[in-house]
C-alpha cells in the first residue's frame, strides 16, 4: 500500500513536468508571435515605402527604357547607311549588329568585372579615356582569317572579353573597331557625332529623357535610405527582417546606379570640342549606357520585390 502514494507522486511530478514544458514551449511560441507582430509594426511603415517606391520608379523609368532600346537598335541602324561593308571582309555582319554587338560587350564586361551594375561607369568609360590602341593591319588580316563569313557574336569566334584585363585587349572588341573604322569614313564619325547632340539627335533626346526621370529617381533613393537609416538604431533595424532589408538593397541599388552610372556628364566636353577625340569610342560607349540604362530598369521586374 505504500507503494501508491509513490507511484501518484512520481505520476504528478511527471505531469507537472509535462504541464511546465508546455507551458514553456506556449510561452516561447507567444514571444515569438509578439516579436513578429512587433517586427511587422515597426516595419510597416517601411515595407509601404518600398512597394510604392517601386511602383513609382517603375511608372518613372519606363520611357527612358523603352527610349534607350530604341537609341541603341535605331541609331546603329541610321549608322549602318554609312557602311561600306566591302572594306570589312567577305559579306561581313551587318554594321548595326557590330555596332550593338560592341556596346554589349563594352557593358557585360564592365558589369561582370564589378559583379554588379554599380559602379561600371569608370569601367566602361576606359575606351573614352585610353582609346583602343596599337590597331594595325597585321593584326586586323590575322583577325579576319577567323571571324570572316562568321554571322554569330564575335565573342562566339573570337572569345569573350576577359574580365581579368581591359576589354580593349579583347580580340572580340578589337575586331569590332576594326570594323567600325575601316567601314565607316572617319569624317562620317565626326558627322554623325555632331548630329547626336543636335535638337532630336539621339544622344540630344536621351539626356533630356534622362534628365526628366533623375530628380524623381533621387528623392525615391534619398527616401529609402532616410528610412534605412531611420531603423538601424531601434529594436527591429531593417536587417532583422531579411526579405525586406534584401529588397531594399536591390532597389537602392538600382537607383543608385541610374544615378550615378547612366549620365552622359563624362562625354560633354567632348561637344563641340577644340580638336577631334576619338568618335567611334565615344559613340560606342554612348549606346553602352543606354543599353546599360535598360539594363539597370530591367532588374525592377527580375526580382520579387514585393
Amino acid at each position: 500500500m505504500d507503494a501508491v502514494p509513490s507511484i501518484m507522486s512520481a505520476i504528478a511530478g511527471v505531469a507537472a513536468a509535462i504541464a511546465a514544458f508546455f507551458s514553456l514551449k506556449i510561452s516561447k511560441e507567444a514571444k515569438d508571435i509578439a516579436k513578429q507582430s512587433a517586427l511587422a509594426a515597426q516595419h510597416h511603415t517601411a515595407a509601404s515605402l518600398l512597394s510604392d517606391s517601386i511602383v513609382k520608379l517603375k511608372e518613372t523609368t519606363e520611357e527612358l527604357s523603352n527610349f534607350s532600346q530604341d537609341l541603341v537598335h535605331n541609331w546603329s541602324s541610321h549608322i549602318g547607311r554609312k557602311d561600306e561593308s566591302s572594306k570589312g571582309g567577305v559579306n561581313p555582319r551587318p554594321l548595326r549588329h557590330v555596332l550593338s554587338n560592341a556596346a554589349g560587350m563594352l557593358v557585360t564586361h564592365a558589369i561582370e568585372s564589378q559583379k554588379s551594375p554599380r559602379h561600371v561607369h569608370s569601367l566602361m568609360y576606359s575606351i573614352v579615356r585610353d582609346g583602343v590602341r596599337n590597331l594595325n593591319e597585321d593584326e586586323f588580316k590575322s583577325l579576319l582569317k577567323k571571324a570572316d563569313h562568321s554571322y554569330t557574336d564575335f565573342e562566339g569566334v573570337l572569345g569573350r572579353p576577359s574580365i581579368k584585363g581591359c576589354i580593349t585587349e579583347s580580340r572580340a572588341f578589337r575586331w569590332a573597331f576594326y570594323q567600325l573604322s575601316k567601314r565607316v569614313a572617319k569624317s562620317e564619325w565626326k558627322c554623325l557625332w555632331d548630329s547626336t547632340w543636335q535638337e532630336d539627335g539621339w544622344l540630344y533626346l536621351y539626356e533630356k529623357h534622362y534628365s526628366n526621370v533623375k530628380p524623381t529617381i533621387a528623392d525615391i533613393n534619398q527616401s529609402l535610405k532616410y528610412e534605412k537609416a531611420k531603423l538601424a538604431h531601434t529594436v527591429f533595424p531593417l536587417e532583422s527582417n531579411p526579405r525586406l532589408s534584401s529588397n531594399y538593397n536591390k532597389v537602392i541599388s538600382i537607383t543608385d546606379s541610374l544615378l550615378e552610372d547612366c549620365d552622359l556628364d563624362s562625354i560633354k566636353p567632348y561637344i563641340n570640342c577644340s580638336y577631334e577625340p576619338d568618335f567611334i569610342e565615344l559613340i560606342v560607349y554612348s549606346m553602352g549606357i543606354a543599353e546599360l540604362t535598360s539594363t539597370v530598369i530591367e532588374d525592377l521586374y527580375k526580382y520579387d520585390l514585393s
